[in-house]
């Protein structure tokens, strides 16, 4: 299952990176979440999985980082 980091910012999110690797992807995230608080940037970095559990599509969150 794939793992995806993005960035969201008010109402706007970007996909930064989807990975099979989920330790690969809470360390690139990490590494972002450092670059932006340095550049000034505000907003949130989510670590997901993309999940239809009992048949609803949803995330399953797996980290957030405030930025």
């Amino acid at each position: 299952m794939a793992v995806i980091v993005d960035f969201t910012k008010k109402e706007r999110s970007r996909v930064l990176l989807k990975t099979e690797d989920r330790a690969a992807a809470e360390a690139f995230a990490s590494e972002k979440a450092e670059k932006y608080r340095a550049a000034g940037k505000h907003g949130v970095i989510s670590v997901y999985e993309k999940t239809t559990a009992p048949g609803i599509p949803a995330k399953r969150i797996l980290a957030v980082l405030e930025v």
